[in-house]
């Protein structure tokens, strides 16, 4: 009777060790696709952030830009370039508090792919193919995106930005 009762206790205690296994199987599959779940929706949304507060950043630039710019640069209806007074004016927008601490730097390109105007001066009167972004902004769109800087009208905001944060080629 011994023997028996010892094998019965046994068996219920390996019963048991099982139910719990069994019972952490459904629980630990939950997790990871919880987990997973959780890093994709993480990543949408915080991608969505993003462009969300790039959209509103270019969208105050729009603003700025029609309100202090677009009167300074009507000569170039008449031209591709600008006068040296228009040149000086625009540059002391720029460097003005209104737009200085939100714009880095500006090109004004003509329809052609030349800069019309900068504020560097020696990138006036460069042509450069013309790219997606440039292309949907002649065409009245608002493009805003963050810049990896690796493009050939670029060159010199490479110089300006740190080396070891900057990842174009």
């Amino acid at each position: 009777m011994k023997a028996g009762l010892l094998i019965w206790a046994t068996t219920v205690r390996q019963g048991r060790h099982r139910c719990y296994a069994f019972a952490l199987q459904p629980a630990i599959i939950a997790s990871v696709v919880l987990i997973c779940g959780m890093a994709v929706i993480g990543a949408w949304v915080g991608t969505r952030m993003e462009d969300g507060v790039l959209q509103r950043a270019a969208s105050d630039a729009v603003l700025n830009m029609d309100h202090f710019i677009t009167p300074l640069v009507q000569d170039l209806a008449e031209g591709p370039t600008l006068p040296e007074t228009v040149q000086q004016s625009l540059a002391a927008v720029l460097t003005g508090k209104s737009l200085g601490r939100d714009v880095a730097a500006i090109k004004i390109w003509s329809p052609l792919g030349t800069i019309s105007y900068s504020n560097r001066p020696d990138l006036i009167g460069r042509p450069y193919p013309i790219f997606n972004n440039l292309r949907q902004a002649l065409n009245g769109q608002v493009v805003a995106e963050f810049d990896d800087l690796s493009a050939p009208e670029n060159e010199y905001e490479r110089t300006e930005v740190d080396p070891e944060n900057w990842t174009g080629s």
